[in-house]
């Protein structure tokens, strides 16, 4: 081995790279020395497949009609997870042995070799081509092979029969065990719950059952809604001490079908925290915050953890960008990453993922909407419509080849016309809007919010304020409000809000229009401070909004400002002390915090309360935004002092 090893090193030698590669080949071939010292040194230490598979990437480079290298190249490179490079290998040596008529058994492994790199690549009909004319297969993992690449396209006649041959070929119980889990995944596939637990049930009564199985049959159990047999499994997975995150996720659908979600969270969050490194743990964590309270801000620190934990996951990280969207997440001064950044990373990672796509076109959207709120100059509306419209080609492309239920692509098709639609109303194009809707609604002649905004684009309020009562949703009153905004007519507007309180049917559609109308009488009090009317009208629409939920950041936003206005620092500090208080609340976004943080700290620093600027800076982590304001405030007191001192002098 050493002196093989030299000759790659030193050199091209044709000689050395083969006679390397044939012995990594045989030494990872032989499973009694996989645990010794020599194959963690030799193998593992030394990089041997690395080295083993670039001399022999060099040697058949040179020599193209080596057949046996063509299929130590494929097995090394397949090893390191490269399918296309193993398939390319693999391919090349059926090919010479085909031609050059070689050893039929050499030929039939070859071609088992090559299958199994083309299931890999996803390519299952090809792979099952390739297991058919093997001829007959004889051994358990051949037919697993098979099993698994008749499965993944679609074949599951054949794959039921491979995996039935490998459960009688099976030697040991622990191999039976994971056969029939294998056989009970098609069968549940192609619609037989009979047959999937009857061999589950097989499974489970052999010694030691595989975990998948038992996994398998929880999960069958809980959406049979048949707790006995899910708690029955379960138990059985806690013999086994099994140490994945599975086994917590299992526990916690238990206790939702149970109808304790609390319990649920807990338990996770307790699972997450004995097991820290676990990236799943704190993947089901968020969902489980998300789903139970709207707690979004923990969600997206738990999803934030995930990413951190495991940042290049194919399983998982395109869905954690939705967490940083829903958190509000948008403001870069104050954050190590907004929702933005987070979705481009995701997309990067997956860029034909739907579902890293349509985060992408979310966070991109809210970006802009909120770069435009706060007058920032940065214009994301071309990138917004480049993504949006990449993303409905890519669904109507789906839609015409994809056999089966097209609900879940329709639906996300239509919100795609949607933020179409937004995102041009937002930069101006009204006439394109316009006509893209039109053609829109002819697709979508049903969807009553594709009415309203048609009715918005044309600023007709006869014909929106039909469409808005039809719709009956917050969506579309928000529309007719927005009309009414821009005609000036406060009092209508007003009016619109108050039906529509009235009209609301659940409590969120309530907190959004008193929301509204405390934003609304918010803005005339900004121009008109004196008018008292105004302002006891403003206190009623926030008394009612923080009756609905005392944790509605943008109400004490409002309130801490017209404070600010009337020269009344105590209130003001209060309401800005409330929003960091609730800052992980349901209606708290990223940026509240911020804009709450950073008045607080000038109120402090005008009152020269260092023992509460020290305080904030520990709540909030030491913000570098925070921290640098409070570096130019210091520096600009001296000055402000010496103008005063210079102003009494002269007085």
């Amino acid at each position: 081995m050493d002196l093989f090893r030299h000759t790659t090193e030193m050199d091209n030698h044709t000689e050395g790279a083969v006679g390397y590669a044939s012995w990594v080949c045989s030494v990872m071939n032989d499973e009694s020395k996989m645990n010794t010292k020599s194959y963690k040194y030799a193998i593992c230490e030394m990089s041997a497949i690395t080295a083993a598979s670039d001399a022999l990437a060099k040697y058949t480079d040179r020599v193209r009609s080596d057949a046996t290298a063509f299929n130590m190249y494929g097995l090394l490179v397949e090893k390191q997870k490269l399918h296309g490079l193993a398939v390319n290998a693999f391919g090349c040596a059926t090919k010479l042995l085909e031609e050059n008529r070689g050893p039929e058994e050499q030929l039939r492994m070859v071609r088992i070799n090559y299958a199994r790199a083309l299931c890999g690549m996803g390519r299952g009909e090809e792979a099952v081509s390739q297991y058919l004319a093997a001829g007959k297969l004889e051994s358990l993992s051949e037919y697993c092979g098979l099993g698994v690449a008749a499965y993944k396209c679609g074949k599951f006649d054949i794959s039921r029969e491979a995996y039935t041959t490998a459960a009688v070929l099976a030697e040991t119980a622990s191999e039976k065990s994971h056969a029939l889990s294998a056989l009970a995944m098609v069968s549940y596939k192609s619609g037989d719950i009979d047959a999937t637990k009857t061999a589950l049930f097989q499974c489970s009564q052999l010694s030691p059952p595989s975990p998948m199985g038992l996994k398998a049959l929880c999960s069958l159990g809980l959406l049979q809604h048949d707790l006995p047999l899910a708690a029955a499994a379960l138990q059985e997975l806690h013999n086994m001490q099994d140490s994945s995150a599975d086994l917590p996720y299992l526990t916690a659908c238990m206790f939702i079908l149970q109808g304790d979600a609390d319990a649920a969270r807990k338990h996770l969050a307790k699972c997450a925290h004995v097991s820290p490194d676990n990236a799943h743990l704190w993947r089901h964590l968020a969902v489980a915050l998300l789903d139970g309270g709207h707690r979004y801000e923990a969600s997206a620190c738990c999803a934030a953890v995930a990413r951190h934990l495991d940042p290049t996951s194919q399983d998982f990280g395109a869905w954690l960008a939705v967490f940083p969207v829903l958190a509000g997440w948008h403001s870069p001064s104050s954050l190590p990453q907004t929702a933005f950044h987070t979705a481009q990373k995701a997309f990067h990672v997956q860029p034909d993922n739907l579902t890293a796509l349509s985060c992408l076109v979310n966070a991109s959207l809210a970006q802009h909407l909120f770069n435009s709120a706060i007058g920032n100059v940065e214009k994301l509306g071309k990138f917004c419509q480049s993504f949006i419209t990449k993303l409905m080609s890519t669904v109507e492309e789906k839609l015409t080849y994809m056999v089966g239920d097209k609900s879940r692509l329709q639906r996300l098709h239509l919100w795609c016309v949607k933020q179409f639609v937004v995102i041009q109303l937002s930069m101006g194009e009204t006439e394109h809007a316009r006509q893209f809707l039109q053609n829109a609604i002819w697709l979508y002649e049903g969807d009553e919010f594709l009415q309203c905004l048609l009715a918005f684009s044309n600023q007709n309020i006869p014909d929106l304020k039909p469409a808005a009562e039809k719709d009956g949703t917050c969506y579309a009153m928000q529309l007719l409000a927005l009309v009414y905004l821009s005609h000036g007519m406060d009092k209508e507007e007003e009016n619109s809000y108050r039906s529509w309180t009235q009209q609301a049917r659940t409590r969120e559609e309530k907190m959004i229009t008193l929301v509204k109308m405390a934003h609304l009488v918010y803005l005339k009090l900004l121009k008109d401070k004196s008018y008292d009317k105004l302002t006891s009208t403003f206190k009623d629409m926030c008394d009612m909004a923080l009756s609905l939920d005392n944790t509605c950041c943008a109400i004490y936003l409002m309130q801490a400002v017209l404070h600010l206005r009337s020269n009344n620092q105590r209130a003001a500090r209060h309401c800005f002390e409330q929003v960091l208080c609730f800052r992980d609340s349901r209606h708290s976004v990223g940026f509240a915090t911020q804009l709450a943080s950073r008045h607080l700290l000038t109120i402090h620093v005008e009152r020269q309360d260092e023992g509460r600027i020290q305080r904030l800076l520990a709540d909030m982590d030491e913000d570098k935004g925070l921290v640098e304001l409070l570096k130019q405030l210091k520096q600009m007191r001296p000055a402000a002092e010496t103008v005063d001192h210079w102003d009494a002098v002269d007085n």
